[in-house]
């Protein structure tokens, strides 16, 4: 366990690294029931490292069972195709169903081409969700803001 406060925000929590690779870090309080994906990635990543990152967030969202969720892409320049777009809108989207999450926040990456990516795979995501879940979910650009919106 490590007590985290988050240098962009002022928000703290006592967190647990639960995975850790060269291309994302994952987070969990317990207590807060909060679960935080850190994007390490770069555009040099291939379609599998990028599908082999999301199926560990997935599993751990199932395993957790997380409230809330902060993606934090900000650092990811990684430029998603539309068809790992569909793919991570439906694995993502079962997971949150399974996981029982109620709000998720996105902090979208600087790089324009990954940060348009991520707004669709999230919209397609949205289609799927009004069709079966109740999560909240919002794009940011600020880590402190989303963090101060997931808990409000």
């Amino acid at each position: 366990m490590q007590l985290c406060n988050d240098k962009q925000s002022n928000f703290t929590w006592v967190a647990k690294q639960i995975y850790k690779n060269e291309l994302i870090e994952i987070l969990f309080d317990e207590k807060k029931s909060f679960l935080r994906y850190n994007a390490i990635a770069n555009d040099n990543n291939t379609d599998k490292e990028f599908r082999d990152s999301i199926l560990k967030y997935a599993e751990f969202i199932k395993k957790y069972k997380p409230d809330y969720l902060l993606l934090n892409m900000q650092n990811m320049h990684f430029l998603i195709t539309p068809e790992l777009q569909k793919w991570f809108a439906g694995v993502s989207e079962k997971a949150k169903i399974e996981g029982e999450v109620k709000k998720l926040a996105l902090v979208l990456s600087t790089n324009f081409y990954a940060k348009l990516g991520l707004e669709q795979a999230t919209e397609e995501q949205i289609t799927i969700k009004e069709k079966r879940s109740k999560w909240e979910n919002k794009y940011f650009d600020d880590i402190e803001k989303a963090e101060k919106w997931l808990f409000e």
